[in-house]
C-alpha cells in the first residue's frame, strides 16, 4: 500500500495535466484511494493487476509528453529577447545593410561578365533596330515631301520638323551607345578580377558624365559626321539639286567650340549615276554586287552573267572583279534613288519645254 503511494506522488505537474486530457486517473484520485482503509485495498488487490499494468502504460506515455516539452522548452528565445514580429524562434540574425555591402569593394565572378554581355547584345540590337527602321521611315517621309512640296512653305516647316525629328532619333541612338560603352569598361574590369565597389553608382556616373559631354557638344560635332543624319541630308538633297551636296559642316550653323580643322575635313555628297553600265539606261530592279558595289539592272544583269556560264568580269570600267549570281542583292534604296532621279529628270525635261513654248 505504501509502495502505491509513493508511485502517485512522483508525478509533475505536467503529467498531472496530460492525464487529464488523457483521462488517466490523476494524483488526487491516487491520494483518495491511498486513504481507504488497508482490508479494502488488500482485498482488491489481486483484481487491480492489470489497472497497475494500465497505469504503468500510461505513466510512461506521461513521460514521453514530458520529454517532448523539455526538447522544445531548449529551442525557445530568452525571455528578454526583442519582439522583431516573427514567430520563428531560431537564433536571431543581424540585418542586412545595402550600402554597406555595396560600399565594399570585391571581385564580381566571371559569370557577371556574361550577363554584362547579354545586355550590351540587347543595346545592340534596339540600335540596329533604331538606324534601320526608324532613320529609314523618317528619310523617306523627308524625301516624298521634298519631291512634293518642297519648294513650298508649308513643305519646308514639314521639312524642318523632319530635320529636328532625325536630329532627336541621332541622340536616342548615341546615348544607348554610351549605355553600352559603360557596360562594356564595366565587364572588362570584371574579367580583369578588379575589385568593384558600388558599382550601380559608378555606372550610373560614368554614364551621367558621358551624356552630359555629347549634351554640351556643338551641333556641328554631333551630327555633321553621323553616318544616318548624313544620308539624311544627302537624300533629301538630291531629290531637288543636280550637284552633290556640299559638306554637312557647311549646311549646319557654326557655334562656338567649333574648329576650322574638323570643318576642313568633312566631305560632302557624291553624285551617282543612276544608269546601268550594260544598258545606259536608268536603273530599274537595282542588284548590286556585294564584293565590288557596283550596281546593275537586274535582267541584264543575269543574262550577262549566264553567257559566261554563271561567272563574268564584272562589266562596269576600270573593276576586275569576277561576279556570280550569288553576289548580286537587291538594293532598295538604290531603286527609290533612281526612282527619284528619273522623276527629277522628267520634271526638268517638262520645265524646259514650258520655257520653249513661252519663248515660242
Amino acid at each position: 500500500m505504501p509502495r502505491r503511494s509513493t508511485r502517485a506522488t512522483v508525478l509533475s505537474q505536467d503529467d498531472i495535466e496530460v492525464d487529464e486530457q488523457e483521462n488517466i486517473p490523476s494524483q488526487h484520485d491516487s491520494v483518495q484511494d491511498a486513504d481507504q482503509p488497508m482490508d479494502s485495498a488488500d482485498e482488491a488487490l489481486p483484481e487491480q493487476k492489470p489497472g497497475r499494468r494500465t497505469r504503468k502504460s500510461n505513466t510512461t506515455k506521461s513521460k514521453t509528453v514530458k520529454i517532448k516539452t523539455e526538447q522544445k522548452k531548449i529551442f525557445r528565445a530568452p525571455e528578454n529577447a526583442p519582439d522583431d514580429g516573427h514567430s520563428d524562434d531560431s537564433e536571431a540574425v543581424a540585418p542586412f545593410d545595402r550600402d554597406e555591402f555595396l560600399a565594399t569593394a570585391r571581385p564580381i565572378p566571371p559569370e557577371g561578365a556574361k550577363t554584362i554581355d547579354g545586355v550590351i547584345s540587347d543595346l545592340q540590337t534596339v540600335v540596329h533596330a533604331l538606324g534601320h527602321q526608324g532613320f529609314n521611315l523618317v528619310l523617306e517621309t523627308a524625301v516624298a515631301v521634298e519631291e512634293t512640296s518642297g519648294n513650298t512653305e508649308e513643305g519646308q516647316e514639314a521639312a524642318t520638323k523632319l530635320d529636328l525629328v532625325m536630329r532627336q532619333l541621332a541622340d536616342a541612338q548615341q546615348e544607348l551607345k554610351i549605355h553600352q560603352g559603360t557596360l562594356d569598361a564595366l565587364k572588362q574590369s570584371i574579367l580583369r578580377d578588379e575589385a568593384q565597389g558600388n558599382i550601380v553608382e559608378t555606372y550610373t556616373q560614368n554614364v551621367a558624365d558621358a551624356l552630359q559631354a555629347y549634351n554640351n557638344s556643338t551641333t556641328r560635332q554631333k551630327y555633321a559626321k553621323h553616318v544616318d543624319y548624313f544620308k539624311f541630308r544627302d537624300r533629301v538633297w538630291e531629290v531637288n539639286h543636280e550637284d552633290a551636296m556640299p559638306p554637312l559642316g557647311d549646311l549646319l550653323p557654326r557655334e562656338d567650340g567649333d574648329s576650322d580643322v574638323e570643318s576642313d575635313i568633312e566631305v560632302g555628297g557624291m553624285t551617282q549615276d543612276y544608269k546601268c553600265p550594260l544598258t545606259l539606261m536608268p536603273l530599274t530592279d537595282p542588284l548590286t554586287s556585294k564584293t565590288c558595289r557596283h550596281s546593275f539592272s537586274a535582267a541584264p544583269i543575269r543574262e550577262y552573267i549566264a553567257t559566261g556560264g554563271g561567272r563574268m568580269k564584272c562589266p562596269a570600267t576600270g573593276c576586275n572583279q569576277n561576279l556570280t549570281l550569288n553576289d548580286l542583292e537587291a538594293d532598295d534604296d538604290l531603286a527609290r534613288r533612281a526612282t527619284i532621279a528619273l522623276r527629277r529628270a522628267q520634271r526638268r525635261e517638262d520645265s524646259d519645254k514650258s520655257d520653249a513654248e513661252v519663248v515660242d
